[in-house]
């Protein structure tokens, strides 16, 4: 199952880290009808599934988090802030990460496009389609994406249909299963 499916992946965490991943991420994925495989993917690729990791740009933990981000997200969500050290715990990080990404969601649409303000910041996302660049998927946004093309590979597609099925009905404002 999905546990199993997240053990894999996370090499070099505990089992029980793996564990605690893969609880957060299904709770998330089921509170925000984010496909659980796409936030597994940004996990992978933000962070390798180490809960401690702080980049050099100040991002925090698994779903590399900035302190500043997490307290706004945390603020628009209601999510209890225990300030910048709550971002360490994996369950604070990936329901603050996955309320983020939908925020990013909501705000751009476009799977790509939300990866990309996920990397960069939506600010520079919006200043770059306010000066007529387009927003191209960059090395980021492309690793998340062919990391979840072979979690969703590897998941099975029948399993994943008959789970998503059981669990979420995705709205229209919602990221729908990505097309492989």
């Amino acid at each position: 199952g999905f546990r199993e499916l997240v053990h894999r992946r996370a090499t070099g965490v505990s089992p029980a880290e793996a564990d605690e991943v893969a609880r957060g991420v299904l709770a998330c994925g089921e509170s925000t009808g984010v496909d659980p495989l796409l936030l597994v993917s940004l996990i992978e690729v933000e962070s390798s599934f180490r809960a401690g990791v702080v980049s050099p740009h100040g991002a925090i933990g698994l779903m590399q988090i900035a302190p500043i981000t997490g307290v706004h997200v945390a603020r628009r969500n209601e999510i209890h802030w225990r300030g910048p050290d709550a971002l360490f715990d994996p369950a604070t990080n990936v329901e603050v990460g996955s309320r983020y990404f939908v925020e990013l969601i909501e705000r751009f649409r476009d799977i790509e496009t939300v990866l990309e303000a996920y990397n960069i910041g939506p600010e520079r996302v919006v200043e770059r389609r306010s000066r007529g660049d387009a927003v191209t998927t960059g090395p980021f946004a492309r690793r998340v994406m062919a990391t979840y093309r072979a979690i969703r590979t590897a998941w099975g597609e029948r399993e994943m249909l008959s789970y998503f099925d059981r669990l979420w009905q995705f709205e229209a404002t919602r990221i729908q299963p990505v097309e492989l």
